[in-house]
């Protein structure tokens, strides 16, 4: 499980999208 992308929002969002491989 690898992380690409953590981004957070002014609303306190939080989106992190992962690749994975199996």
């Amino acid at each position: 499980l690898n992380l690409v992308e953590t981004r957070t929002f002014p609303d306190g969002v939080l989106l992190t999208r992962y690749e994975t491989r199996r």
